[in-house]
């Protein structure tokens, strides 16, 4: 994909992201509270242990069975 293809697809990832993880990871997407899905920016990324920061495509902060989480999707 070219870098404006992939801007897009990313953009589409975010505005569908429920419908996203529902295809693609049906199983996880049962547990997520879609209520709370929030995007961090990319520079608010750690690389753990390290501490590097890292850029990343998509980063979405949400709870999953209650508890805080992060999911990051590669594109």
């Amino acid at each position: 994909l070219n870098k404006r293809s992939c801007t897009l697809f990313k953009e589409l990832i975010q505005n569908f992201f429920k419908e996203f993880m529902e295809a693609f990871f049906p199983d996880v997407s049962a547990d997520l509270d879609y209520s709370r899905v929030r995007f961090l920016s990319q520079e608010q990324f750690t690389d753990f242990p390290g501490g590097e920061q890292k850029r990343v495509d998509i980063l979405a902060e949400t709870k999953v069975k209650g508890k805080d989480t992060v999911i990051l999707i590669h594109v």
